[in-house]
C-alpha cells in the first residue's frame, strides 16, 4: 500500500447524507478525489443496492483509488459480499445511517434498548418526502380508489397501516446541516399522523468526521483489505472481513478482521 497521503481515495454514500457529507467534505484539506451519491431508500432491495454498490466499486478501481470509504451502514445487508480487488474498504459499524446521525453504534444500541418501537427520521428521509405526512392514508385511500375495488382498497390500506402498527416512537436526528427546521416539523407531524410519540435525539457528527477524514480505530470500522469481503458477525461488532484470522474475536479490542 503507497503511503497515506498519496492514496487516491474514493467515497461512496447515500445520498439520505449527502447534504451532511458534502458540507463536511467542504472543511477538508483534502477530499476524496472520487465520489459517488447512490439514491436513499435502496435498502429495500438490497439485492439491487449490493450490484448497484459493486459496480461502482469496480468503476472508482478503475479510476485509480485504492481506498474507498462508505457513508452506509450494514443497510438490510446490502454491503455484505462486496469486493474490491486492488482497494482497501473502509465502513462504519453500524446497522444503518441513523448510526452515523448519532455519533457511535453504542449510543444508537442505548436509544434502541430504551425506545425499542422507534421509527427514524432525518432530513433526508423528510427531503425526498419519504415520511408519512398529515393526511397521508387518506391521500393513499384516494389513489388506491382510482385503481381497485373496494375490497382491494381496504386491503392496501391495512398494508399501510401494517408497516407502522409495530412502532410508538417517532425518532428524529439531524447534524444541523440543510433545512433541519422544516425537516423536524415533518417529522413532528408524520408521528402525529401515526400516533407515535415524537423524541428529537441530538445528533453527533463524530463517527462521520473519522469515516472522512481518519484515522479508523478498529472498535468503530473494518477496514476490508484487497480481495476479502465484510460478513455480519451477529455480535456487537456487526462486521468482520470473511476468511481473516482475527473475523471470530469478540469483545472489546477485538481487531479489524485481519
Amino acid at each position: 500500500m503507497e503511503p497515506t497521503d498519496r492514496i487516491k481515495t474514493g467515497l461512496i454514500a447515500c445520498d439520505v447524507l449527502q447534504v451532511e457529507t458534502e458540507r463536511r467534505l467542504a472543511d477538508m484539506p483534502r477530499p476524496p478525489e472520487e465520489i459517488r451519491f447512490l439514491p436513499m431508500g435502496r435498502h429495500d432491495t438490497p439485492d439491487l443496492l449490493r450490484k448497484e454498490l459493486q459496480e461502482v466499486v469496480d468503476e472508482l478501481e478503475a479510476a485509480g483509488c485504492r481506498r474507498l470509504l462508505f457513508v452506509y451502514g450494514l443497510c438490510s445487508n446490502s454491503i455484505l459480499g462486496l469486493r474490491a480487488q486492488r482497494a482497501e474498504m473502509i465502513f462504519p459499524r453500524a446497522h444503518d445511517c441513523i448510526t452515523l446521525f448519532l455519533g457511535s453504534r453504542q449510543r444508537y444500541a442505548d436509544v434502541q434498548r430504551k425506545e425499542p418501537g422507534t421509527y427514524w427520521f432525518s432530513p433526508g428521509w423528510c427531503r425526498e418526502g419519504r415520511v408519512p405526512a398529515p393526511g397521508y392514508l387518506k391521500e393513499r385511500e384516494k389513489a388506491y380508489q382510482e385503481q381497485f375495488d373496494e375490497e382491494e382498497v381496504e386491503f392496501l390500506l391495512e398494508m399501510e397501516r401494517e408497516r407502522y402498527r409495530h412502532y410508538t416512537t417517532a425518532g428524529y436526528t439531524d447534524l444541523g446541516d440543510g433545512d433541519t427546521v422544516g425537516a423536524r416539523r415533518d417529522a413532528e407531524a408524520a408521528a402525529t399522523e401515526l400516533g407515535m410519540k415524537f423524541v428529537h435525539h441530538r445528533g453527533d457528527d463524530r463517527l462521520l468526521h473519522h469515516l472522512l477524514n481518519g484515522p479508523w480505530p478498529e472498535e468503530d470500522f473494518l477496514v476490508v483489505p484487497p480481495g476479502k469481503e465484510a460478513v455480519f458477525t451477529g455480535d456487537e461488532r456487526i462486521l468482520a472481513c470473511r476468511d481473516c484470522p482475527m473475523a471470530g474475536r469478540k469483545g472489546k479490542g477485538f481487531g479489524n478482521g485481519c
